[in-house]
């Protein structure tokens, strides 16, 4: 045990000590340049450990507030429709990597390796679609008709305002925070160690195994539960 321990311990030495070799440490100077759209676009994916501030408005523009020395790393363009913001090599350590967006209209939001995408006022569409994975955080305020949220790998989604319906999916130790988000129907999927906690209204059908937790409340008419592998559903 205390070789294999040993063994573990030089390996995530040997990995951090990669990382920071590949990496680049932010010069601590931190300014802010803004930078033009050229592209329509109604997707944003997120990733690099990058924090995103997002404001629905009537305008696009964007800015990025970020040490001296990183802004040339950090790039933000549109493909196919998807605002693309991510950084061209590991940023270790930074005083500050964000984005300041404003945008007109947003249907899905992807955060990926430790990004972070924070609403600052509601967001309002017919579907929307969120996905978070490898450690990434969202705090959306949201009110659509019908709301998609799949989070894996240590990630996390924490979602306020109403929907229609509610798919969520959480897997491999994410969290999706749902309990300020008013929900009519949800259909809920959980596994290995991750939870899910929502507020339903008319009818939830709920799946949890392999240690998964759901949580819900709004005293909802029709519950159909299924639990299985150390899985756990509560009302």
């Amino acid at each position: 045990m205390k070789t294999l321990l040993k063994i573990a311990t030089v390996i995530v030495l040997f990995l951090t000590t990669s990382c920071m070799l590949d990496g680049v440490k932010g010069n601590r100077n931190v300014i802010t340049q803004e930078r033009t759209i050229t592209s329509d676009f109604d997707a944003i994916s997120v990733s690099h450990g990058i924090e995103v501030r997002l404001t629905m408005s009537d305008e696009t523009s964007l800015s990025v507030e970020a040490d001296e020395n990183l802004h040339d790393l950090i790039i933000t363009e549109v493909e196919d429709g998807v605002l693309r913001i991510y950084s061209e090599k590991n940023i270790w350590s930074a005083k500050s990597k964000k984005v300041y967006l404003t945008a007109t209209d947003i249907i899905k939001i992807k955060a990926t390796s430790g990004a972070n995408v924070y609403s600052e006022n509601t967001i309002s569409a017919d579907e929307f679609d969120v996905r978070t994975s490898s450690g990434a955080d969202v705090k959306l305020m949201l009110d659509v008709s019908d709301l998609i949220c799949n989070a894996s790998s240590g990630s996390g989604a924490s979602l306020k305002g109403a929907t229609g319906s509610f798919s969520a999916n959480a897997s491999s130790g994410s969290n999706i925070r749902a309990n300020d988000l008013i929900a009519k129907t949800c259909n809920a999927d959980v596994s290995s160690g991750a939870n899910v906690s929502v507020t339903v209204t008319e009818s939830i059908d709920a799946n949890a195994s392999s240690g998964g937790g759901i949580r819900y409340s709004g005293n909802p008419e029709n519950v159909q539960k299924n639990s299985s592998s150390g899985g756990s559903i509560r009302g």
